[in-house]
């Protein structure tokens, strides 16, 4: 049909059907996309209880693995006398094909005085730079006392920090580092609980406890 063809009467009858059509495309569309919302809105309901159900059966177990080895522990301090300090300990069955590691995570963390120890260090191991092998051994003692991207000192690098310091035999180098190492204040994150099984052909596996980890 060529539109050249009909007469303005059909041509207006022609493009009122065409908007009639057009409009009622756009209401179905709104009306799908309005029942689209309502699908998410529901599922996320549904799916946010079951998931919390998982995660207090998961808090709950992993509540009663820490209940299970306290008395464990209690032993094996009374037994081998480890110290309170000790932040993981791995249990295996007596065939060794099954252990559990149960523990907490530490992060470095420092009270306000450790920025006064890095201050006095930096200042001790600026003044030792006279040639070009001591100002190399300053850039190392500096990398030591840098901050990460966290503003936080690794406490190994501490450790470092004083070997160097001794080596150097120089007295206000170490009560700078000694006043760092005092502000030490680990801290205690999140506890966890790890299993490793091996499974028929003898392979070490580790058992998924998140949802990340499950296949």
């Amino acid at each position: 049909m060529d539109i050249k063809d009909l007469t303005r009467e059909e041509r207006e009858m022609l493009k009122k059907q065409l908007a009639e059509e057009e409009a009622k495309e756009q209401n179905r569309i709104a009306s799908e996309r309005e029942t689209y919302k309502v699908m998410v809105d529901v599922t996320t309901r549904e799916v946010f209880q079951e998931l919390l159900k998982v995660s207090d059966q998961l808090a709950t177990a992993k509540q009663k693995v820490f209940d299970a080895y306290k008395a464990i522990i209690e032993m094996k301090q009374e037994l081998f006398g480890f110290k309170d300090s000790q932040q993981t300990h791995t249990f295996s069955s007596s065939e060794g094909n099954m252990s559990i590691t149960i523990g907490h995570r530490v992060v470095d963390d420092y009270d306000d005085t450790v920025d006064v120890g890095i201050i006095k260090v930096t200042e001790i191991v600026t003044s030792l730079a006279t040639d070009e092998q001591s100002r190399a051994l300053v850039e190392t003692i500096m990398k030591l006392v840098q901050k990460d991207k966290k503003g936080k000192l690794n406490i190994g690098r501490v450790v470092q920090l004083e070997m160097l310091g001794e080596k150097l035999n120089n007295p206000q180098l170490m009560d700078a580092i000694k006043i760092i190492k005092q502000a030490y204040r680990p801290k205690k994150t999140r506890t966890f609980v790890e299993v490793n099984f091996k499974d028929e052909d003898g392979k070490q596996v580790n058992l998924p406890l998140s949802m990340s980890s499950v296949e």
